[in-house]
């Protein structure tokens, strides 16, 4: 979906788009709540009316010049066959074929059991399958902390390192799944001479 009609069309270049399925809008939320809460910018239309020329225009605008695109999968989105945040979808892939390979722009989240092959899902998100975030299942300690590892992924990228290492740590403690995926994720590599990150690696006694 676009934007928040009261300040989305005038959001600064850098925030994060969140594009949902209108029947997500709950999941939505709670998403948004949680990358505020983190500090971090969200673009997000709460609004039912859409349409026409400067609605469509604000929505290319902001996906033009977002710093990632979050995606979010479901049922709901899997059996709509029709729907705007398709054509979000497809405006962030396009973009995305401009932008080098190892910066990151698509973070897709699935909020249910909707499987990683479902056919209405871009091939392209696919490919960043590694860095799915399911936030529905982690634990809701606190709504902050829920997608620990996701934030310091998108701090990492912001070159914020210290900000990313403090969520990465939260992350750690949180037994967040996405540890798992620490040596792996590309988005990561900006923490890697870190002494902080290193002394996360050696905590998780990954197998040598």
């Amino acid at each position: 979906m676009g934007a928040e009609t009261s300040d989305r069309a005038g959001a600064p270049t850098g925030a994060v788009f969140l594009s949902y399925a209108s029947q997500d809008l709950d999941a939505a939320q709670r998403i948004a709540a949680a990358l505020r809460a983190a500090g971090i910018e969200v673009w997000f239309d709460q609004s039912a009316l859409r349409g026409g020329d400067a609605w469509d225009q604000a929505i290319r605008r902001q996906i033009k010049t977002c710093a990632l695109f979050i995606p979010v999968i479901s049922r709901n989105t899997h059996e709509r066959a029709e729907g705007y945040f398709r054509l979000e979808w497809k405006l962030a892939v396009d973009r995305s074929h401009l932008i080098v390979a190892n910066k990151a722009f698509l973070l897709p989240v699935v909020i249910d059991d909707t499987g990683n092959d479902d056919e209405y899902v871009p091939e392209t998100f696919k490919e960043c399958i590694g860095r799915v975030c399911r936030l529905e299942r982690r634990p809701q300690r606190s709504c902050g902390d829920a997608g620990g590892y996701q934030y310091a992924e998108i701090y990492a990228q912001w070159g914020e390192n210290k900000v990313a290492l403090d969520w990465l740590e939260k992350a750690m403690h949180l037994h967040d799944s996405g540890m798992s995926n620490l040596r792996v994720d590309a988005l990561l590599d900006p923490l890697r001479q870190e002494p902080r990150f290193q002394a996360i690696d050696r905590a998780l006694k990954f197998p040598q």
